[in-house]
Formats: structure tokens, sequence, C-alpha cells
């Protein structure tokens, strides 16, 4: 098996915390010669090219003009010459044998091509959410603990294919994630390694997206792709203090979400899809939620417009608070935002 690799790094006014990515990639130990770095700097105004260019010719540099994350990815796709693809975000970091471990697992089972791992949150090098998918996923779904078995139908033991981390054996989990992937963003970007020949030009990051590009191309690639998940931690995701970008702008959050179900789900033809129910029911819910949101925000012309696209498409969620929103969309002031910040006052929330 090949083990030419190309790292993609996009990058956006992050030169403080650049230099450590590239060195975690290349304190990699796998041969070093077997892998391309690609910094894909989208039009940053600080220092970058210099970072960059402390490194020498190690790294393959390219600058375009502000477009996104999902622009710079797929730029770097376009860049990559190795036979393996694997991405890592600017402001974080690998472990020294992310990629070695991968390619064990994948010597192992051969009918792969897509490979991920769990991760862990840090901030000023201390963990301060060890599990990071099983966040996500417990975030996302509302859920507790989760089962991985539930995910994906062949679990294995490292152990018995004499893999471990540093001594430890692990899990390993095999399956499709097209399904699952409508309810909950289940895999990390900076810890895929995928083939290259599984990159068409369909599977690609969303561009017109100011969040969940890398959703949707999960999407995409899961659509026809089945996958392998090493349940160990393979990178360390860098903590930012402050609220995220899905948690400040919710809205923009669930118009992306909306827009993979209309564009991804619902004319999919993979025998991987999920059923029409299914995705119905997603997809109201999704509905519910954004009309509320537009509401909270004071947008009741957009709500109302909303509304009736939606009644048109696909319909609202059985919702019992729904119709009182419905009715606060057609009042000439913003109820909704009153009477939420009654309740913070009233009890505290």
């Amino acid at each position: 098996m090949s083990r030419s690799v190309s790292v993609i790094i996009p990058t956006y006014n992050r030169a403080h915390f650049l230099s450590e990515a590239i060195e975690s990639v290349l304190a990699q130990d796998i041969y070093s010669d077997d892998i391309e770095i690609i910094v894909v700097d989208d039009g940053s105004t600080d220092n970058t090219q210099d970072v960059v260019a402390s490194f020498g010719d190690k790294i393959k540099y390219i600058y375009q003009t502000n477009q996104g994350a999902g622009r710079a990815r797929n730029r770097g796709i376009e860049e990559s010459t190795a036979e393996w693809i694997a991405f890592l975000d600017s402001d974080d970091r690998w472990l020294p044998d992310k990629l070695s471990l991968q390619f064990k697992v994948l010597e192992a089972f051969p009918d792969y091509r897509v490979i991920h791992s769990n991760f862990y949150t840090f901030e000023h090098d201390k963990v301060v959410i060890p599990k990071g998918l099983e966040y996500w996923v417990e975030t996302a779904k509302g859920a507790g603990e989760v089962d991985w078995v539930e995910f994906y139908n062949k679990p294995f033991k490292s152990s018995d294919y004499s893999i471990t981390q540093a001594g430890v054996p692990f899990d390993i989990y095999a399956g499709n994630l097209f399904r699952t992937f409508i309810e909950a963003p289940c895999a990390a970007c900076w810890t895929l390694l995928v083939h290259r020949d599984c990159l068409n030009e369909s599977v690609r990051f969303a561009e017109n997206y100011p969040i969940l590009e890398d959703w949707w191309f999960f999407c995409r690639l899961s659509e026809n792709h089945d996958f392998l998940f090493m349940n160990c931690a393979t990178a360390e995701n860098r903590g930012h203090t402050g609220p995220r970008v899905s948690q400040i702008q919710r809205a923009k959050f669930l118009e992306c979400y909306l827009d993979m179900c209309k564009q991804i789900y619902f004319p999919s033809a993979s025998p991987r899809r999920p059923t029409d129910e299914i995705i119905s029911k997603h997809y109201r819910i999704a509905c519910t939620a954004l009309f509320k949101e537009y509401l909270k925000n004071g947008e009741l012309l957009r709500a109302k417009e909303f509304a009736k696209s939606v009644v048109e498409f696909n319909g609202f969620k059985s919702d019992s608070t729904l119709p009182l929103y419905r009715i606060a969309a057609f009042l000439p002031f913003d109820i909704i935002g009153r009477l939420v910040k009654l309740k913070k006052k009233v009890i505290g929330k």
C-alpha cells in the first residue's frame, strides 16, 4: 500500500497557531518524504506567509482571495498529488502516530478507502473534552452516552490485528454513515484520511456555506463509501473561549442544514439513503426550529415568507407551541423577543 499523503491545511489569519499545526505534521512517525504539506492561505492579512516561509521548501504555499474554508480545502484537493488526502485545521494539531496508526488499520482492512478517528479538545495544553466526537454527537442529538455499535454494523478489536496505540488496544468500527449524518456530525475533518479515488467531482466541500461546509463534504463522501472508525484520539482540537459560530448564527446553521437535505438527501439515489419518512422528519424539525429562530431574531417578514414556502414543500413538525409562534409572525412587533426576555428575567434562564 502506498503511504504518500497530501496534507491540506486551510488557514485565515491564524499565523500564531499555524506553525504548531505544520510541526505536528512534520513530526509524524512515517517517512517524511511521503508527506506533501499544502497550506492554502484564504486571504490572510497577518504574517501567515512569513510563518510558512520559515519552513523552507517543505511546504507548498497557495494564496487565494478570501473565499471561505470550503473553497480553500477544495483548492488544496485540486493542487494535491499524493494517493491519500488528509486535512488539518491551522489551529489544531496531530498526534505523532496519526498517519502510521491509520495506515496500519487500513492494511488490516484493505477493502476500505476512508478512515477517521476520535480526538480531544484542549485549551492552554489542558484537555477539556477527552472524547470530542462523542461530545459532538451527544450535543447534536440531545442524547446520552454514545454507543458506536448503533452507528456502525461491524465492531472489531485492534488487538485482534496486533495493533495498539502506545501499547493500548482500541475499538475499530466499520460501516456506512450516510443515514447517520442526517442526524449529527459524527466525523471530524482533521482526523480523516481518504483515498483520492473517493473524491470525484461531487465529493467536495460546500463553497457557499458560512458554516457546515465539512458536514456537506462528509454527507457526499458517505453517500457511496463506507468508513473505518478508530475510537482513539489521533488529533488535538484547539478549544476557543466564547460561543461557537453555530451558537452565534443558529439561523445560518439551520439554513445550511435544510439546504443539505434538499440538495443531497431528498434526491439521492444511493442504496444507503435514509427513507423518505426519516428525511422528512428531520427536515420538518429543522424547519420548525428555523421558523422560531427568525421570530426570536425579530425577522417577522422573513418568518412569514419562510412559513409559506415550508408549508408548500414539506410542512412543519408537530409542535404544541408552533401555533403561537405562527400567530406571532403576523403581529406588528417582536412579541417573541419580548417574551423570551421576560422569561429570562422571571426564571433566570
